[in-house]
């Protein structure tokens, strides 16, 4: 048995006790913690889709739990506490996380929004009306500008989307709502396209 050795961390002499003591006293704490991200990240690599992999072999057990805690009456109010708490904690990750979802899976959430919407369409006339009063309340300027333009310009069938060019879903676009008959015509693609790099401008500066 060495009777010395040097810390690869503080670089220091120390006696170890046993053989196969690398780290002195002061050091052994942190070389653990490394070691466990080591080994922790070496895991999540080799096992990705281990939370898919357990959902589905434990898919039904999983819904009893929910429907027991969350369906009762008893434990509902615990259970959206719970989740509140979770999501506060973890908002950074969990935004970061719904943008790749949608991203990915755009076409499917579609699907699911239309037939949601059709399976409820009492539900769908409520939110319209009470979103369509907000909207109102919140932006007087745009909704005179749009009956304007809808009153006085009509669109022709030669008519085209001024950036791509196509014939289907046009829009006017006003670049200024104070002059509601200066429109640009735009496809709907292009439209929305529009006024999402307009709000990313308005939020970096």
């Amino acid at each position: 048995m060495e009777k010395t050795k040097i810390c690869p961390i503080c670089k220091k002499e120390f006696e170890p006790k046993g053989n196969n003591q690398k780290y002195c006293v002061f050091c052994k704490k942190e070389a653990s913690k490394k070691i466990a991200k080591l080994s922790n990240k070496k895991w999540k690599d080799k096992n990705k889709n281990y939370g898919k992999k357990y959902y589905q072999r434990n898919k039904e057990k999983l819904n009893k739990i929910v429907i027991e805690n969350y369906h009762k009456n008893k434990n509902k109010k615990e259970y959206k506490e719970k989740r509140k708490r979770y999501r506060e904690k973890q908002k950074e990750y969990r935004k970061e996380y719904d943008k790749e979802y949608r991203k990915k899976n755009k076409e499917l959430l579609n699907k699911k929004r239309k037939i949601w919407r059709v399976k409820n369409r009492d539900k769908v006339k409520k939110q319209d009306k009470r979103n369509g009063k907000r909207y109102r309340e919140m932006y007087p300027k745009k909704i005179k500008a749009t009956h304007k333009a809808n009153n006085h310009i009509k669109l022709n069938k030669n008519s085209k989307c001024e950036i791509c060019g196509s014939k289907d879903n046009l829009h006017k676009h006003h670049p200024d709502y104070s002059k509601p008959l200066e429109v640009i015509v735009l496809c709907r693609k292009c439209h929305t396209e529009l006024h999402r790099l307009i709000k990313n401008e308005t939020k970096t500066n």
